[in-house]
């Protein structure tokens, strides 16, 4: 368990200003207000510094690399979701993909293309065959996945989420 002091430190280190938008916003009301942050956004944090922490290592880990990517991308999304006070249940078929698709239209208000349905699903794939199945993604494939998850959290406009408690 990382403590709020360490957290607030990794945060100015790792989260500046090349980080997606949606991070940044996360980042600075967590700095500003830790004490009404809810534990998803600091789940977010977490998990995006993991990400950081883990690329600058010496040697990285790819299965860390995609756990921690897939991990904020789909916090993000439960994130937009719970503020508009919808929720997917567990059991859902491709629970990742729905609620990343819905999230998106929810603060992007744009539809989600047949495109973008197939990355998320591929994302999905990735991040399975490395957790459940075990398997070290080729370098090629490791880059690929992180920039499409990060295509995804930049698209993500902090100025469409709702008014949270505790300012914005």
């Amino acid at each position: 368990m990382i403590s709020e002091t360490a957290l607030k430190s990794m945060l100015v280190i790792h989260v500046g200003s090349f980080a997606p938008p949606i991070i940044k916003h996360i980042k600075n009301r967590y700095i500003l207000h830790a004490s009404s942050a809810s534990d998803g956004e600091r789940k977010i944090l977490v998990n995006f510094v993991n990400f950081k922490r883990e690329k600058i290592s010496f040697k990285p880990a790819p299965k860390e690399i995609i756990v921690s990517l897939y991990n904020t991308l789909k916090l993000v999304a439960e994130h937009v979701l719970s503020l508009h006070k919808e929720k997917y249940d567990d059991t859902t078929k491709n629970l990742f993909t729905n609620e990343v698709e819905r999230a998106w239209v929810l603060n992007v208000r744009k539809p989600v293309s047949d495109d973008m349905h197939e990355v998320l699903l591929w994302i999905e794939k990735v991040r399975d065959a490395c957790v459940v199945d075990g398997t070290n993604p080729v370098s090629s494939d490791l880059l690929l996945f992180e920039n499409k998850v990060k295509h995804f959290l930049r698209g993500f406009d902090p100025g469409g989420l709702p008014q949270q408690n505790g300012g914005k």
